[in-house]
C-alpha cells in the first residue's frame, strides 16, 4: 500500500489465477469469471481482487505504472473519473484511497466487469457506459483527476454495436484518437487547478502529444518514463511496421518500446 491509500505494484508484479468459477451478488448472475490477484509475492498482494473474461483486455504493466504514480497522491475527499476504466483497477485504487470516483468505458462487458471488481474489493465506484465524455455531462467541471490509460491500437473507429471482441472494442482510428480527445476536452472536466494523469507512448509520436498537451493545459510534467519489451499479444501485428519508422526499438534481441506518463494541470 502506497503512502496514499492507493495500492502501490512494482514493476515485477505478476498474475495469479485462481481458476474458473461462477461469482453471485446478490440477484446478478455472472458467467465464467477467472479470479486474479495483482500481486509481487505470494505472501505479499497489492490487494486488488480482480475478475477478468475474455472481452475486457487484462490489466498490463501500463496499469501497474500508473498504480506506482498514484500511491504518490493525496486523494482523499478528491473526485476521480478513470476515463476508459476497462477492468476498473485504477478506479478501484482510487476508491481505496478515498476518492470518489466515476469509471467510464466504451465497453458494455467492461462496464460489467468493472462493477463485479468494485464489489469483490468493497468499494464504491460509479461506473458508466460512455463514448468518449458522452454521458459524462454532470461531472463537467467538478473533477479533481482524471486517470486515462487509453489505449493506442490502431484500427477502426466502430460503433459499440459493431465490437466483437476486447480488441475491437479498444481500436481507436490512428492509435492515439482517445488520447487526443482527453488531452482537448479532459479539461473540460477538471474543476480549477484539476489534473490529467494520462501516458503516451512511442508509437504514438511523443512530439504531437507535448505539442497537443501545450495548447490545452497550462503546467505539464512528466511523472514516470519506461522502456517496456514490446510483448501485448494485441499490438503484435503491428510490430514491424512501427519498427521500420522507429518507433520501437531493438536491444538484447528484444523490442522495446518507450512510454511517458504525465500530469497535466487545468
Amino acid at each position: 500500500m502506497g503512502p496514499s491509500g492507493v495500492p502501490s505494484c512494482s514493476s515485477d508484479a505478476w498474475y495469479i489465477d485462481f481458476g474458473v468459477g461462477r461469482l453471485r451478488f446478490g440477484a446478478a448472475r455472472y458467467q465464467t469469471w477467472r479470479v486474479l490477484v495483482i500481486s509481487n509475492s505470494p505472501d505479499d498482494f497489492c490487494g486488488i481482487r480482480l475478475a477478468a473474461n475474455d472481452q475486457v483486455w487484462a490489466p498490463t504493466y501500463y496499469a501497474r505504472t500508473f498504480l506506482e504514480i498514484l500511491s504518490g497522491y493525496n486523494l482523499a475527499g478528491s473526485t476521480v473519473l478513470d476515463f476508459g476504466c476497462g477492468s476498473g483497477v485504477l478506479a478501484i485504487a482510487c476508491a481505496k484511497a478515498g476518492a470518489r470516483v466515476v469509471g467510464s468505458d466504451i465497453n458494455p462487458h467492461a462496464v460489467k466487469l468493472a462493477k463485479l471488481n468494485a464489489r469483490l474489493n468493497d468499494v464504491r465506484v460509479e461506473f458508466l457506459q460512455s463514448d468518449r465524455f458522452r454521458g459524462l455531462e454532470n461531472f463537467k467541471g467538478s473533477v479533481d483527476l482524471i486517470v486515462a490509460n487509453t489505449p493506442s491500437l490502431p484500427g477502426r473507429a466502430a460503433e459499440v454495436v459493431d465490437r466483437e471482441n476486447a480488441d475491437a472494442y479498444n481500436e481507436n482510428g490512428d492509435g492515439r484518437e482517445l488520447l487526443d480527445v482527453v488531452i482537448r476536452e479532459g479539461v473540460m472536466w477538471c474543476k480549477p487547478g484539476g489534473m490529467l494523469l494520462s501516458c503516451t507512448n512511442s508509437e504514438q509520436n511523443f512530439k504531437l502529444s507535448h505539442e497537443l498537451l501545450r495548447q490545452h493545459w497550462s503546467e505539464i510534467s512528466t511523472v514516470g518514463v519506461k522502456e517496456f519489451e514490446f510483448d501485448l499479444p494485441m499490438l503484435a501485428r503491428y510490430r514491424d511496421e512501427w519498427l521500420s519508422r522507429g518507433a520501437l526499438f531493438e536491444r538484447g534481441g528484444l523490442i522495446f518500446h518507450k512510454v511517458e506518463f504525465f500530469a497535466a494541470r487545468k
